[in-house]
């Protein structure tokens, strides 16, 4: 719902601010901590203030927020095999750890030069699991989500089966294009070695793994795939799902989330891995409905707002609850798809633009104080025909 221009000027109101990852940006707490600022700028009182996450960027920061414990590192392969600095979270009990794909096999870990979809592996992820599993935690957590991966969790099974198989194989790392033909491993072992373990996926889509609306026709070009490439990724991938499947005796292949992360969201599930839906657990876990129905509005964040924003992000279940109780709902957004807006604006939800007109460089430098003069002076004058005075140059929309 959009603010009543006169009733609400000069008054912002009881909100609830929920800080989302602006992927390159800001992070989860940083974009929280502007909006935050915006709010109390214009006279209003944040009500609660959460991180949120989907599973993808930002789920670590998230997940700490809500559980007691802390964030460590150890040496995991990246996508490509190389060695990198990767975090996961431990808690107090150590029964409890939480893995963020994006930071060990992130597509925003590599340059844009080194991108490569066909060499691209899971291995890193694995290694963090089997670091999980040696601390003796009885419960893993994974986000699903910003990865640079399409081989169907190859990587990943290869590396844990070496681990806690102890098994020699062919090689250390493997990469999609290996789907064509992957090495002889026991899931049945694999699987009986996990039992004991509470795998909780959380996915940020609820993709299959294959078809029109699976792994490689719809994430792998976003990935750097060409059209040759995404038939070969789906050849294989159905190739590799009749292997898992058979070797287990069991169908994921079409389970919601299977196709998250390149076919992760497959291997996992096939594993005995229970999928969520990412925004939906955050939301529930820190009571999103309680806050807002002691609220006057909601205020969230994301970097791009367009056709992606509706599947299962976190952002737009928020501002959607938000104005399904007829409460004002807004999205702040560095640039947005004017497509996606029509259409937040037929569900009572506000876009706020802030960055679209600027250089990127500038976008990325000020983002903080553009998200924050945004959100402050939508606020203060219920206005959205004017960008900010310190930000000549953006526009924000309302809807």
């Amino acid at each position: 719902m959009a603010f009543d221009e006169e009733n609400l000027k000069g008054t912002a109101g009881r909100l609830c601010v929920l800080g989302h990852a602006m992927k390159g940006t800001l992070s989860a707490p940083l974009a929280r901590k502007a909006i935050e600022l915006g709010v109390r700028l214009a006279g209003g009182e944040v009500v609660s203030s959460h991180c949120i996450s989907d599973g993808g960027d930002g789920f670590l920061d998230a997940f700490l927020e809500i559980h007691s414990g802390r964030i460590t590192r150890d040496v995991a392969p990246d996508a490509l095999g190389r060695l990198v600095l990767a975090e996961y979270f431990v808690d107090d009990s150590g029964d409890t750890c939480a893995i963020e794909m994006a930071r060990v096999c992130g597509l925003a870990m590599l340059a844009p030069e080194d991108r490569d979809i066909m060499a691209s592996g899971t291995m890193g992820l694995g290694r963090l699991i089997v670091r999980a599993h040696s601390l003796g935690a009885s419960e893993i957590h994974i986000g699903l989500g910003g990865s640079a991966t399409c081989d169907g969790g190859l990587g990943m099974i290869a590396e844990m089966c070496r681990c806690l198989l102890e098994v020699e194989l062919p090689r250390e790392h493997y990469g999609a294009r290996d789907l064509d033909h992957p090495p002889v491993l026991d899931l049945n072992a694999l699987k009986a070695r996990l039992e004991g373990v509470r795998l909780v996926i959380h996915c940020d889509v609820q993709n299959p793994l294959l078809g029109p609306n699976g792994t490689a026709a719809v994430f792998a070009p976003q990935k750097g795939a060409n059209s040759h490439q995404v038939e070969d990724l789906e050849m294989w991938m159905s190739r590799w799902a009749d292997y898992v499947e058979g070797q287990l005796g069991g169908y994921w292949r079409e389970v919601p989330g299977a196709g998250a992360a390149g076919g992760l969201g497959f291997a996992l599930a096939a594993l005995g891995a229970t999928l969520v839906d990412g925004a939906n657990s955050f939301l529930e876990v820190i009571g999103l409905e309680r806050d807002i129905d002691r609220s006057d509005g909601l205020i969230t964040c994301e970097g791009k707002f367009d056709a992606s924003s509706f599947h299962g992000k976190g952002p737009w279940k928020a501002a959607l609850l938000a104005a399904k109780k007829g409460r004002t709902a807004v999205i702040a957004c560095g640039v947005a798809d004017d497509i996606a807006v029509a259409r937040a604006n037929d569900h009572d939800v506000t876009i706020l633009e802030f960055a679209s007109l600027l250089p990127e460089e500038r976008r990325n430098a000020e983002v903080f104080t553009l998200l924050q003069q945004a959100v402050s002076y939508f606020l203060r004058t219920g206005r959205t025909d004017a960008p900010p005075p310190l930000a000549s140059g953006d526009r924000i929309k309302k809807l």
